[in-house]
Order: structure tokens, then C-alpha cells, then sequence
């Protein structure tokens, strides 16, 4: 007899596949692949994480941002890699593939959206109070005051780089580009850098 994967309503999870604005309970069916069978990482993370949280009640929400296939020199490139270079972004066109102005740094871009929506609407994130409009990325209703109380990132996790390492000058940049992303990150999140301010050419 097949079993169904429970859910926990205090795990939460937003997707990127599903827009800017979508949450549900952490279940089977967000993986790459269509639902219901596929999943990604956060399926363990979330159960594990919850057992080891000293507050059972508080809740928990994974802010998923995924794209197969995807290049930390060129989706995921980071405003300070970009300054780095003057403001000129690289080229890494190939004759099996032409990259557009307008990938790169997209999914950086896709995260920062939906970081700034979870900041705006804690309560339709962390407990499903509020249901968010499709069409205008906001709550149907009035904004979301119930919740004072700031949203706090525990972790990050980081999976990706198989794509960059078929490319030579994508592969020889990718610690450096990796650097910026992760000061990047605390710039955004928190305070600190990838090594104390300190950058290694």
C-alpha cells in the first residue's frame, strides 16, 4: 500500500516556480518536475529542522528559488560582481548558446523579490492568514499589520555550480563570483562578508 508524505503546517515554503507571492504548507510536489512526486532538498531540511527547533510552535518557511540549468556567472550574477567589472556584464556566448542581456543576474533579481514580499506579508507566509492577489502581488484585502515582528533568516543553502564548469572562463571566475554572491547575501540578510571585507583575486 503506498503511504502519502505527511505535511506540517508549521513548515511553510515559498516557490519561484509558482510566482512571486505563492506559500503553502512543505510538502511532495515542489520539486523541478511537475507535482505530485517530485521534490527537492527542503522536504528533509524542513522535518529535520523542525525536531532540532527548541520552539515547536514557531514556524518555519523555506523561500525556495530554483532554476535548472542555471549559472552563478550569468542568473544568479550578483550586483557586486557586476560592479566589479565597471558595471559591464560579461559574455559568455558560445557557439551552442547566446546568453541575453536580460539573464543575467535574473534569478538574483527573482530572489530579492521574493524576499521583500515575505518582509511585507509575514502573516500569509509563516501562517496562511492572508491570501496574496496573482495578478497584483498583493493581498487581497488590506496589508498585512497583524505581524510586527521581523522576519529573521536562520540559513541559506546553496546548491549549484554543475553548469559553470563546462564553460572555461565561467569555471576560472566562479570562487570569485561566489565571493561576491555570498557578501552579496549578508549585505542583504545580515551583517559580515564572505571573509571579513577581505577579497582574494
Amino acid at each position: 500500500e503506498r503511504k502519502e508524505f505527511r505535511s506540517n503546517p508549521s513548515i511553510r515554503l515559498t516557490y519561484n516556480k509558482y510566482g512571486i507571492g505563492y506559500a503553502d504548507d512543505l510538502k511532495v510536489g515542489y520539486g523541478p518536475l511537475d507535482p505530485p512526486k517530485f521534490f527537492g532538498p527542503e522536504i528533509g531540511m524542513g522535518w529535520n529542522m523542525k525536531r532540532a527547533s527548541s520552539k515547536e510552535e514557531e514556524p518555519i518557511l523555506f523561500l525556495k528559488c530554483a532554476m535548472s540549468g542555471s549559472h552563478l556567472a550569468v542568473e544568479w550574477l550578483s550586483p557586486s560582481a557586476i560592479a566589479a567589472r565597471g558595471g559591464r556584464l560579461p559574455d559568455y556566448t558560445t557557439p551552442d548558446y547566446t546568453f541575453y542581456e536580460e539573464e543575467y543576474g535574473v534569478m538574483w533579481r527573482t530572489l530579492m523579490e521574493m524576499w521583500e514580499d515575505v518582509q511585507r506579508y509575514p502573516n500569509y507566509y509563516f501562517k496562511g492568514e492572508k491570501k496574496v492577489s496573482s495578478e497584483k502581488n498583493t493581498p487581497s484585502d488590506a496589508e498585512d499589520t497583524q505581524s510586527q515582528k521581523k522576519v529573521e533568516v536562520a540559513g541559506i543553502f546553496w546548491f549549484q555550480g554543475w553548469n559553470d564548469a563546462f564553460n572555461d572562463p565561467m569555471r576560472e571566475l566562479y570562487y570569485k563570483n561566489f565571493r561576491y554572491f555570498v557578501d552579496d547575501l549578508y549585505k542583504t540578510f545580515g551583517s559580515g562578508s564572505s571573509d571579513d571585507g577581505k577579497k582574494n583575486d
